[in-house]
């Protein structure tokens, strides 16, 4: 499992547009793929605006339509903490307690400003993952197709690294 983090306007969902070169998802159809990685086949779960309550709900039940089939799942995330109605903590915990191998990519640089995020919030987030690993792409974006195009490459790479070393302990 995939988990695309990082505040609102980093650009996680044009990251996952990018990876695999569509911009709509149907996580209720078939899974997809994409020549970069494959035979493997992908369910992209993305919401821009969500309660954080009724995103678990519809993480669950995309998880369980599709847990029988060969499928990694990407999920983005919007890093928010504290006691609000988007507060992603009941999401890690569900990560948490999951069994799934939860792979954290935190987008550091948001798309529109030099908005990156706050040591504080990427400590706490990373204290709160108790199962999966974190990794950070800080390369700065701001208004920069060609920058955005970049880190969705760095982005790309790690996944392409994760499902070749899952695959290989088949």
């Amino acid at each position: 499992m995939f988990v695309i983090v990082g505040y609102p306007h980093a650009g996680k969902r044009k990251t996952a547009q990018q990876i695999f070169e569509r911009t709509r998802f149907f996580p209720f159809k078939q899974p997809i793929q994409t020549g970069y990685f494959e035979r493997e086949q992908f369910i992209v779960i993305s919401s821009r605006y969500y309660v954080s309550e009724a995103y678990l709900t519809r993480i669950k039940t995309l998880i369980e339509r599709h847990a029988a089939s060969d499928t990694s799942f990407v999920i983005t995330l919007n890093l928010s903490f504290g006691n609000t109605r988007w507060s992603i903590e009941c999401l890690l915990d569900y990560f948490n307690r999951s069994g799934f191998e939860v792979h954290y990519l935190v987008l550091h640089c948001s798309m529109l400003s030099k908005q990156v995020v706050s040591e504080s919030d990427l400590a706490l987030f990373e204290q709160q993952v108790v199962n999966g690993t974190v990794y950070l792409f800080d390369r700065l974006v701001t208004q920069s197709l060609l920058r955005i195009s970049e880190r969705t490459a760095e982005v790309k790479d790690v996944m392409l690294k994760v499902l070749e070393k899952k695959n290989r302990s088949w």
